[in-house]
């Protein structure tokens, strides 16, 4: 688990600045079909936020079950329109208060059973390493 949490460290430290150097206009393009740059740092907000409830509510619960509708998700909360430094500063907290309870968590967390969205059990170490996973994958489609 520590490189995984070591690369959420280094993603919380290094995309902010680089967020910086991705001109307004490539944030704001949005191909058809396709979520802007905005738009999927706005997801990676949402996803940073159901991964949270996930990773409380299974150590604090019965294994929960949440789950998201992503397009509707990012279409309501309209994150084309919001202003780019505040929904860095959003997506930068959300995370560092992630890898906060990942640096928390005592070694039976990670052990601990959440259900998925086809009713497999998944432990929070997978979830954890699924969602870096993920961060990682959006973080090359923003830079990029």
């Amino acid at each position: 688990m520590e490189k995984v949490i070591n690369t959420l460290r280094s993603i919380c430290h290094q995309l902010p600045n680089e967020l910086n150097n991705v001109p307004q206009s490539l944030l704001l393009d949005r191909p058809e079909g396709k979520w802007s740059k905005l738009e999927i740092l706005g997801h990676l907000c949402d996803s940073a936020m159901v991964n949270i409830q996930r990773f409380v509510r299974a150590q604090a619960d019965v294994p929960p079950r949440i789950s998201y509708d992503q397009d509707r998700f990012v279409a309501i909360q309209q994150y084309q329109s919001y202003d780019m430094q505040e929904l860095v500063t959003l997506w930068h907290s959300l995370n560092k208060h992630l890898l906060h309870l990942a640096l928390h968590a005592d070694k039976d967390t990670w052990s601990k059973i959440y259900i998925g969205s086809h009713n497999e059990e998944l432990t929070l170490e997978y979830l954890f390493t699924d969602y870096v996973d993920h961060l990682q994958h959006h973080v090359k489609q923003i830079i990029d």
